[in-house]
């Protein structure tokens, strides 16, 4: 499965204090984790909806990605250096995202994280390496 393929759908829930909810899809991508979302009504049954919108995730904005499970549900849980990394994003708290994933999902979103982890401690090893903090 190619990073572009690798592709994984996300509920954001209460947005707007209950009023609505944003439905996406996150991607793998080589330089971060795209984000495509869009925020429709909870109230007339998404009527009413806003343009989709995308926010690429760099790896080197994120600290922590992680998933949490139980019996009824899946989460996919990021956390940033920076709360500019996740502005744009519905219900973003404190630099944190809270994605709600489809049981059925919980395997790939295991591998999602396991991908971006990778790559986050790769650019993480290359950078001390540039700096001069890590030697063989």
């Amino acid at each position: 499965m190619t990073g572009e393929s690798f592709r994984l759908p996300f509920s954001i829930q209460n947005v707007y204090q209950g009023l609505a909810e944003a439905g996406g899809i996150i991607s793998v991508r080589q330089e971060g984790l795209l984000l495509e979302f869009q925020v429709k009504d909870s109230f007339l049954g998404g009527l009413i909806k806003a343009k989709p919108r995308e926010l690429l995730l760099r790896y080197t904005d994120i600290e922590s990605i992680v998933t949490k499970s139980n019996i009824f549900r899946t989460v996919l849980k990021i956390r940033t250096h920076t709360l500019a990394a996740v502005a744009d994003l519905p219900n973003s708290d404190r630099g944190e995202i809270t994605l709600h994933l489809k049981r059925a999902d919980r395997e790939r979103a295991a591998q999602l994280v396991s991908r971006a982890n990778l790559r986050i401690s790769e650019l993480r090893l290359s950078e001390s390496e540039r700096l001069g903090l890590y030697e063989d």
